[in-house]
């Protein structure tokens, strides 16, 4: 993973774990105090965790971040199919190879459960 794409998902996780934190707080803050109204001492602390990631990440790095994830996200196949997006045919075709080594496995302990018995069969002198 080269490391722009690294910064890219470490800024998507802050983000997250961000809005993980509010969402959190506004249920909590909800369930206390009864009403549905927003808090403002929710929207002071949130706007204090956005003050607190631009002054740890620059604006131009936060900026060139999200340049970078929108064109990642942008970059397409000959078929027009963005790169990011799994085709419903290679989903197709990983769930035939999965199911092909299902049937190989199986057919493998069978395998091995005929060779035991043949093998006890010539042990005890039968054939």
């Amino acid at each position: 993973m080269s490391p722009e794409t690294a910064a890219v998902f470490a800024a998507i996780i802050g983000v997250m774990l961000v809005l993980a934190k509010i969402i959190d707080r506004l249920i909590f803050k909800k369930k206390d105090s009864g009403s549905s109204a927003p808090c403002m001492g929710l929207v002071k602390e949130t706007r204090e965790m956005v003050k607190t990631l631009h002054a740890i990440h620059g604006d131009d790095e936060i900026l060139s971040k999200v340049r970078d994830m929108h064109a990642a996200h942008a970059r397409t196949d000959e078929d027009g199919t963005p790169l990011w997006y799994v085709p419903r045919s290679l989903q197709h075709t990983l769930d035939s190879v999965a199911t092909a080594v299902r049937d190989l496995h199986e057919t493998a302990r069978k395998t091995c459960r005929v060779q035991e018995q043949i093998l006890a069969q010539l042990k005890n002198g039968k054939r």
